[in-house]
């Protein structure tokens, strides 16, 4: 249900932003929850509730996100939906499905990933392997272009 709604780093900011909100505006008589939260917030908060929001329910809620494990990664370029949906149903299967992707680019690494889970560090980069090939295969790349 989590990878529903929340599949980065990025979303759940947008529904602990949201949570701020209804918190601040739970007991105004004026708030109307549909109009002040996106939809995906929304909807999100009302599948967690099963039942009233009471400010307890809020307080654990985000108590809740904010402690979800998060794998780090590094790409050349900023994935598009397609390819978070690829990786969030990848980690959901292999990792835990309350894992959530946060993303840096860097373009320096040229391409691949450099990840990060729980203190451990893995360089997947294309700039890593290239180096690799260079600096393995210096000699014979020198005689074959001399």
């Amino acid at each position: 249900m989590l990878n529903d709604f929340i599949k980065t780093t990025e979303d759940r900011d947008t529904i602990l932003n949201s949570i701020d909100i209804l918190s601040d505006s739970l007991y105004k008589t004026n708030f109307d929850i549909r109009k002040n939260l996106t939809p995906s917030a929304y909807q999100f908060i009302q599948s967690q509730a099963k039942g009233r929001i009471t400010q307890s329910f809020l307080i654990s809620l985000k108590q809740n996100l904010q402690d979800l494990p998060v794998l780090s990664l590094t790409l050349a370029f900023p994935p598009d939906e397609k390819m978070i949906e690829k990786l969030s149903g990848w980690v959901k299967t292999n990792v835990t499905d309350e894992t959530l992707l946060d993303f840096e680019i860097n373009p320096e690494i040229l391409g691949g990933a450099l990840i990060s889970f729980n203190g451990k560090y893995l360089d997947e980069s294309l700039s890593k392997k290239m180096e690799e090939i260079f600096s393995n295969q210096k000699e014979e790349l020198l005689k074959t272009l001399n």
